[in-house]
């Protein structure tokens, strides 16, 4: 379906939830009732504030995709109606599960599961990297590749008591980890990972989710208590000439090698947004793209799915309009996983992408992720043709801020001026 005629159809079903536009009148017992009511958070999940008999109450859908967060709404306020306030509470908002005492890791990564107000993928990853840290603090080693091993891996890790691992352990790991550092930028780059891990093992123990699990034992100190980490984002400094790869790529790459490079390079997306990227999502006409769940994926941020413009090349590049995904993989897969699935799925494109990196490499781009370097390209050419500002919102990063921390805000008219500055003193 056209980008044009999916618009027309949100407005026409009232899916369409932009400010200030008159809305169709539905029954509270609708799905498209409460599809006008919900409010996309931070968390990345769609909520809804139910209101009957004098009472009012926030639920969290827990989900990106439109239609099952306004499906799940009109469940809670049927649930609300037919069975009050405190089944729908105990149906359709987390509790803290109490546990035994002295918890293990496992059984603490369980109870912040049933609670956590975040996305699967951000608990996987947070769980994954305090995993990490406690194995090389235990010793724990995988013993071979394969997925039994693995499981019996993370088995024996999970099995670690929770008051095993304290601050002072988590600090030696820290500075083993530097010890191993043969350079000083191999030693920035230890602490940049190491700091990165800390931070994200140690969202598990925010202030809400320990509100939460005021019934669970955790151990005094917590596992990150006053260990300090710092931010490590350096300013993007281009190593390649970009004129010469966009020359090579045009003559070189070909089909959907071509297109991928394009979005990156030309449009900076990330990967993957170009992974899921619809021709729906796509207005050929204004050279427009906006960003949407889809039943597989959800976008990283509420800005990512921003309306933005792109290129008339990259537009041209992408070829003739049709249905389905703009980037088609070279191995289908049978199945892809609901954005909420527990365990992250590899890229549908995964092959085409690792193909990519590998021409990117042969032409100079040396560095870990080159098609990502392709987007921080992307965004150095805008800053520095139109400002910092229009490169935040070509990149749609969450705040400027973000922005600031890589890129060099500056321009010709900051240069100094030697003899006019002397010809005024």
């Amino acid at each position: 379906m056209r980008y044009s005629n999916i618009v027309k159809s949100q407005k026409t079903t009232g899916l369409d939830t932009k400010s200030g536009q008159k809305m169709a009148k539905f029954s509270k017992d609708s799905v498209h009732y409460w599809a006008q009511k919900l409010i996309f958070k931070n968390n990345g999940t769609f909520h809804i504030r139910v209101q009957h008999a004098g009472k009012r109450e926030w639920f969290n859908c827990n989900t990106a995709n439109k239609q099952a967060a306004a499906n799940k709404a009109r469940d809670i306020y049927r649930t609300v109606v037919g069975n009050g306030w405190e089944k729908a509470k105990e149906q359709f908002k987390p509790k803290p599960v109490k546990q035994t005492e002295n918890p293990t890791v496992g059984e603490f990564f369980k109870t912040v599961d049933a609670i956590r107000n975040t996305s699967h993928r951000s608990h996987y990853d947070s769980c994954a990297k305090f995993r990490r840290i406690i194995a090389e603090i235990k010793g724990i080693a995988r013993e071979g590749g394969g997925a039994k091993p693995a499981e019996k891996w993370r088995k024996k890790v999970e099995s670690v008591k929770l008051s095993e691992i304290t601050p002072f352990d988590v600090e030696k790991w820290k500075i083993a980890r530097l010890a191993k550092a043969q350079t000083q930028i191999e030693k920035e780059k230890a602490e940049s990972t190491a700091d990165s891990a800390i931070r994200c093992a140690k969202s598990l123990f925010k202030k809400r989710n320990l509100k939460l699990l005021k019934d669970f034992q955790l151990p005094d100190p917590l596992p990150f208590e006053q260990v300090e980490t710092k931010q490590h984002l350096n300013k993007y400094v281009s190593t390649f000439d970009k004129n010469d790869l966009f020359a090579k790529a045009k003559a070189e790459l070909k089909d959907d090698l071509l297109k991928i490079f394009m979005l990156s390079f030309g449009a900076g997306l990330r990967r993957g947004e170009i992974d899921h990227l619809k021709w729906s999502m796509i207005n050929p006409e204004d050279g427009i793209v906006m960003l949407g769940a889809t039943e597989h994926w959800k976008p990283k941020t509420k800005e990512s799915q921003h309306p933005f413009p792109v290129s008339w090349e990259v537009i041209e590049a992408l070829g003739k309009p049709s249905d389905g995904f703009v980037i088609a993989p070279l191995k289908k897969k049978e199945h892809e996983q609901s954005p909420d699935s527990f365990y992250p799925q590899q890229h549908r494109c995964s092959a085409e992408f690792k193909k990519l990196n590998t021409w990117l490499r042969e032409k100079g781009v040396q560095v870990d992720c080159p098609t990502h370097t392709m987007r921080k390209e992307f965004g150095s050419m805008v800053n520095d043709e139109h400002g910092i500002e229009v490169a935040a919102k070509q990149l749609r990063h969450k705040t400027i801020g973000l922005t600031f921390a890589v890129y060099q805000d500056y321009n010709s008219k900051q240069r100094l001026t030697l003899s006019k500055t002397a010809n005024n003193a």
